[in-house]
């Protein structure tokens, strides 16, 4: 393999992985909210760093697509599609560069 594809397999990769990692840190911001209090008090570090990694994220998501179901938060699964189709437009934009 050439240094191009293997830049290109990386860039890739990179990319999947970056969005499975923060689908991933998504959906246990979204289960952290089950959690009794005592749970989320001993681990209160990881999920205060997941907080502060997802909540700037799903807050854009909840301004732009607010609930209307009462008291049900739809914005983890706004996000995890969005997350879902930037991924893929990035990977096409990869693809489409290295095409060049």
């Amino acid at each position: 393999m050439s240094l191009g594809n293997n830049i290109y397999r990386l860039i890739i990769d990179i990319i999947q992985g970056s969005a499975t990692l923060y689908m991933f840190l998504i959906l246990i911001r979204s289960l952290m909210t089950w959690l009794k209090q005592d749970v989320i008090v001993r681990f209160y570090g990881f999920f205060n760093v997941v907080a502060k990694i997802t909540d700037p994220f799903l807050n854009m998501v909840r301004k732009i697509f607010p609930s209307y179901m009462g008291r049900v938060d739809l914005s983890p699964i706004i996000a995890l599609m969005l997350v879902e189709v930037l991924k893929y437009l990035l990977i096409y934009g990869v693809k489409l560069f290295y095409k060049l």
